[in-house]
């Protein structure tokens, strides 16, 4: 086991603030040790009006468990505002990757907090007060650096200021915070690469008499117990995995004792346990937890020890089952051992393993898989049935900041590719395939609706990515609207469906006659297909269109993206020092002719 390995190991059985400090010290110690680990390194800083120091340890150490080395800075007890307005503050100095703004509304705005009635127009002038605050913040901060914002909204008061008539009244404190709350959404539609991290639902579902510590407040300031900061931690690190794309997309499921209760071969059609009445239900509604996340990108797959027949009737016939066969991207259905069918899994998806997590009721199917296949997330099913929705709601893995048109159809995309396989083997040539599939590629520019995708595309796609920038919706805006770089991205479908928006071009005008390729990758999707040719074949054309005599581009290897090594090479550029070059002037890449090119205006 890896030193990295053995750190997320006592990550994940941490409870307290103190098993934090003990891990913290094991971070600092690989950090200084060597500086090649695979591992995003991010600096934060936080603004904060009361005592938040607690939360630094478990923070890191939640971003540790996801390969992010985060260094944090904590800025002075209630001096946002100075390092805000000071443009030589630590603040801008540090040039943080991520800014995190944590007030509170009781030490923003005390005034709400010493009466029991407050005027409509008094309430009414305070929003204003501090909402013009916090977005004055924001834009400083964004005018500033290139940092991300994570900004904490308000909870509820520990006790509404006139009593049970708060709840009669528009004119409430009550109100005033649903009000405000509301109203910070319009920060993240105002200034992009700004979150809000839910303070009030995170207060709400933890209960805030389990999270206040009175004496604490009186004695330093600090009003909260480690709850509030093992629970503030979650919340931070489930946004910033977000942020840097670190989200799965894959889960495999078991069937019997998983999906339905008993077992089909031996219990029968009629005799396993899925239906309205305990314990049919749990699973019942376990399955439609399972549903909601394929309706955010997730796709499900099935991996059981079963007879296929018995299984498929059950999936395809119970009046009682949510998941049907459509709502799966692959299903195995075998004798073989679990960790060999998740290879298969992968394989005929070709998607990563570590973009996968496998659930299973039995607990020496999770040992195995999680001895032969580490990198494979594995959960072991409670034996509680009234615990399963608990279960699965609690898996954060999956978070986005965005949902994308490709997000939505992802299930539909993954059978298609499954049918494409199949027929593949029926030709004997690849390029009789290939024209057989009807391929079409449509080139679109980096409108505001395709900036998400374009930064997921950056995020995500390892394998056939030349130069693995990561970027982010923000950072693609900038570049969009610079005037030194041109982005395209291609969508391609075939006769079987529509691939989406799968590859991604990014270049930088470096003068009149040379044109750099800053990022070049393609969806693991489509790789194998030629489309990186058509893809480069059309970057040349429009570089001759403007001008341009020669297209540089380079290869910057990972560990994952050895697909994409002698792109260059094979296509006839010439290395040097270290990067590529082509005269496209003298030499012409021509897109292979079962593609239908088409560029939208």
């Amino acid at each position: 086991m890896s030193a990295v390995d053995a750190i997320k190991r006592d990550i994940a059985k941490a409870e307290k603030l103190r098993d934090y400090l003990n891990i913290n010290s094991k971070i600092d110690d690989l950090a200084d040790e060597t500086s090649d680990i695979n591992i995003k390194r991010i600096n934060i800083f936080t603004l904060r009006s009361f005592t938040i120091e607690n939360l630094v340890p478990v923070l890191r150490a939640k971003c540790f468990a996801s390969d992010i080395l985060a260094q944090i800075t904590l800025g002075g007890f209630n001096q946002y505002l100075q390092y805000v307005l000071n443009d030589t503050s630590e603040l801008y100095v540090s040039r943080p990757d991520l800014v995190i703004i944590a007030l509170r509304l009781e030490d923003m705005a005390p005034k709400l907090f010493e009466s029991s009635i407050l005027e409509k127009d008094v309430l009414s002038f305070i929003e204003s007060e501090v909402f013009n605050t916090i977005e004055s913040i924001v834009k400083s901060i964004k005018q500033k650096t290139a940092s991300h914002i994570i900004i904490n909204n308000f909870a509820m008061p520990e006790f509404p200021g006139a009593g049970i008539y708060d709840y009669q009244t528009k004119s409430s404190l009550l109100n005033f915070v649903r009000n405000i709350n509301l109203k910070l959404l319009d920060l993240r539609k105002i200034y992009p690469g700004v979150y809000i991290n839910d303070v009030d639902y995170m207060v709400t579902k933890k209960g805030l008499d389990n999270l206040l510590d009175r004496r604490m407040w009186y004695v330093a300031k600090n009003p909260y117990n480690s709850n509030y900061y093992l629970g503030l931690a979650e919340e931070y690190a489930k946004i910033i995995r977000a942020i840097y794309g670190m989200a799965k997309k894959c889960i495999v499921l078991d069937l019997d004792n998983t999906l339905w209760g008993g077992i089909v071969g031996e219990d029968g059609f009629n005799g396993i346990k899925l239906g309205e009445s305990y314990p049919g239900k749990c699973y019942k509604d376990f399955q439609r937890e399972l549903l909601k996340l394929t309706q955010r990108g997730i796709i499900l797959t099935v991996n059981s020890k079963n007879n296929c027949d018995d299984a498929m009737e059950v999936i395809n016939g119970h009046p009682d089952m949510v998941l049907r066969e459509e709502n799966f991207a692959c299903i195995k259905i075998n004798w073989n051992d679990k960790a060999t069918n998740i290879l298969e899994i992968s394989r005929e998806l070709n998607i990563g393993l570590d973009s996968m997590i496998f659930i299973d009721d039995n607990p020496v199917e999770c040992e195995l898989v999680k001895e032969r296949l580490p990198m494979v997330m594995t959960y072991l099913m409670p034996d509680d049935p009234t615990l399963f929705v608990d279960f699965v709601r609690g898996i954060d893995c999956f978070e986005k900041l965005d949902i994308t048109e490709e997000d939505l159809n992802r299930t539909n995309m993954y059978r298609a590719q499954i049918k494409r396989a199949s027929l593949q083997s029926q030709f004997e040539s690849l390029d009789d395939f290939y024209r057989n599939l009807d391929m079409v590629i449509t080139v679109k520019g980096a409108s505001d609706f395709y900036i998400p995708r374009i930064s997921q595309l950056t995020q995500r796609t390892n394998q056939f990515n030349l130069t693995t920038r990561r970027y982010t919706e923000e950072d693609v805006r900038s570049m969009a609207k610079d005037g030194r770089h041109r982005i395209y991205v291609f969508d391609v479908k075939d006769k079987f469906g529509d691939y989406g928006i799968v590859g991604l071009v990014i270049v930088e005008e470096l003068n009149d006659r040379e044109w750099f390729v800053d990022t070049f990758l393609l969806s693991c999707r489509v790789m194998n297909r030629k489309v990186e040719d058509a893809m480069m074949a059309f970057l040349c054309e429009q570089a001759l269109k403007s001008g341009i005599e020669v297209v540089w581009g380079e290869y910057i290897p990972t560990r994952k993206n050895l697909p994409a090594k002698d792109f260059y090479k094979n296509l006839g550029f010439t290395e040097k020092a270290g990067k590529y070059f082509l005269n496209i002037k003298e030499s012409r890449i021509f897109c292979p002719d079962y593609f239908k090119m088409n560029v939208e205006e």
